[in-house]
């Protein structure tokens, strides 16, 4: 991300791609508003880039940066490169709903293109099929310790219920 160019930095995962002819314009477009700082588009799912299933369009929830993703992967993601965060590289699992947390949190909320312009291929080797419990505890404590006395008390309970549930 640091060494892309440009006004726009659109996110695309090695494993996903565009589904949509027109999504790089539709996206850019979304742009022309200037108090957009960032969008994510609608995305659909595949296993052999023929057939596409389970569209889903982006949404915001409180127990997003918690692993509870109503987004889809970063592929859905594009950013204004002036104002854009970075990854945070401590973070395997929850590194994007964090990312979107902290986007909310620094430009407020995206606009959101709900037509599936992104399409992202389901895999055996996705991270998501990878991930134990440990990491999942230690990502979620990682979490816990940057918000720290600023989380909310609600966000607190909801943190202490994810956290409690990778005990089971």
């Amino acid at each position: 991300m640091q060494a892309a160019r440009g006004q726009i930095i659109k996110i695309l995962f090695q494993d996903d791609f565009l589904h949509s002819p027109g999504a790089l314009d539709e996206i850019v477009q979304a742009f022309d508003e200037p108090s957009v700082g960032w969008v994510l588009c609608g995305t659909l799912h595949t296993e052999d880039c023929i057939t596409f299933f389970r569209p889903l369009v982006p949404k915001m929830n409180p127990n997003l940066r918690f692993g509870i993703n109503t987004v889809s992967s970063p592929s859905v993601l594009a950013l204004r490169a002036n104002t854009m965060p970075f990854f945070d590289e401590a973070l395997v699992w929850l590194m994007d709903v964090d990312f979107y947390h902290r986007c909310v949190d620094l430009l407020g909320p995206p606009k959101i293109i709900e037509k599936p312009l992104v399409a992202n291929r389901l895999h055996a080797a996705q991270v998501t099929h990878s991930v134990l419990r440990p990491l999942i505890r230690k990502e979620l404590r990682h979490i816990a310790e940057k918000e720290g006395k600023d989380m909310s008390f609600p966000d607190r309970l909801r943190y202490f219920r994810h956290f409690a549930a990778t005990w089971i």
